[in-house]
């Protein structure tokens, strides 16, 4: 794919997983992917909202980290019940973690030392 075709189709997936405007997705798609184009020793990536669904499916946010070789992601949103179906874990070669506050019973996590 092209760098267009892979955003658009990514912009895609990511309306249809989100179900937010169009153009928010398309906004969001087009930050992720110029950040992750920056080079850099180490990618570790900080997420508000889960990059999968509950269906823990791929989504255009997984696509774009593996492309681009991400190592880790950290992600947060899920409280309570909504936690006992998050992943956690590696995923074609990224370590996923949620990092609620209360998943994680207010401890702090270390994410990396540097």
């Amino acid at each position: 794919l092209t760098e267009r075709a892979l955003e658009q189709h990514i912009g895609k997936r990511l309306l249809h997983a989100s179900g937010d405007q169009p153009a928010q997705v398309a906004r969001a798609a087009h930050r992720v992917h110029a950040l992750l184009s920056e080079q850099g020793s180490r990618i570790i990536v900080m997420l508000h909202y889960p990059p999968f669904n509950e269906k823990r499916a791929p989504s255009g946010f997984t696509e774009i980290f593996e492309k681009y070789g991400v190592e880790r992601v950290i992600y947060g949103h899920l409280h309570g019940k909504a936690c006992r179906n998050a992943f956690e874990g590696i995923r074609n070669g990224i370590e996923y973690t949620l990092c609620s506050a209360d998943h994680l019973d207010f401890v702090p996590k270390l994410i990396t030392e540097i």
